[in-house]
């Protein structure tokens, strides 16, 4: 009973950080200042995209995507990953 206990314990920790609605840029800001990775990847998204209010800048995502990778996002290690890879971006790579 007690690991059951710990282990709801944790889950509910997990989801604590929940990634904010696709395009709600105030609700993404808001997440990502308050350290919430996923918000932090959702907003790379849009930068990354442009639209919804956005102007595209490749550039500001591959900072964001970074930013929610360090606070733990699987999503923006891998958007960052594949920005660097791509070279967009990331100074230094092949589009800069």
């Amino acid at each position: 009973m007690r690991r059951w206990l710990v282990l709801a314990l944790v889950l509910s920790a997990a989801g604590a950080h929940a990634a904010c609605p696709s395009g709600d840029y105030a609700g993404c800001k808001a997440g990502c200042e308050k350290g919430d990775g996923e918000a932090c990847a959702s907003l790379g998204g849009m930068y990354r995209t442009g639209g919804r209010g956005v102007a595209r800048d490749e550039a500001r995502a591959a900072e964001l995507f970074r930013m929610a990778c360090d606070l733990g996002s699987v999503n923006g290690c891998t958007s960052f990953r594949e920005m660097y890879r791509e070279g967009r971006g990331v100074k230094g790579r092949a589009s800069e």
